[in-house]
């Protein structure tokens, strides 16, 4: 039951958006590691780090009803490189071999966009 009523304010705080910083939440032993950051302003940074090194990626996001972003990648020498697409999200439990943390996910996914790790809020629900 502390689960489900975690998973709660969960879907309670980002009904409408997912303003904050989402990194990777895969315990001890993640060679990869994605961060989405969603801004107030429908903007956002999108960071995929491995042993390779680092790629950034700029995006833009914006309600579309609840638990329902548009999104699309942008790129500085083209503008926008792909029209609005439809993301609908959600929140699951994840255990690690560290800690018990609740991911954001696409629906039917276990992973949010194109993320080759699970992520989750980093910091506090507050």
């Amino acid at each position: 039951m502390k689960n489900e009523a975690l998973i709660h304010q969960y879907q309670s705080k980002f009904r409408h958006h997912l303003i904050g910083k989402w990194t990777t939440k895969a315990g001890t032993f993640s060679m990869m590691r994605d961060t989405f950051e969603f801004k107030a302003d429908g903007t956002g940074i999108w960071t995929i780090a491995s042993g390779m090194g680092e790629a950034i990626i700029k995006f833009e996001w914006r309600t579309k009803a609840a638990f329902t972003i548009e999104f699309r990648e942008i790129d500085a020498e083209f503008e926008e490189i792909d029209d609005w697409l439809t993301i609908h999200y959600d929140f699951r439990l994840l255990q690690t071999d560290v800690s018990e943390a609740v991911i954001l996910v696409q629906k039917d996914r276990d992973t949010f966009y194109l993320a080759q790790t699970k992520i989750g809020l980093s910091g506090n629900l507050d």
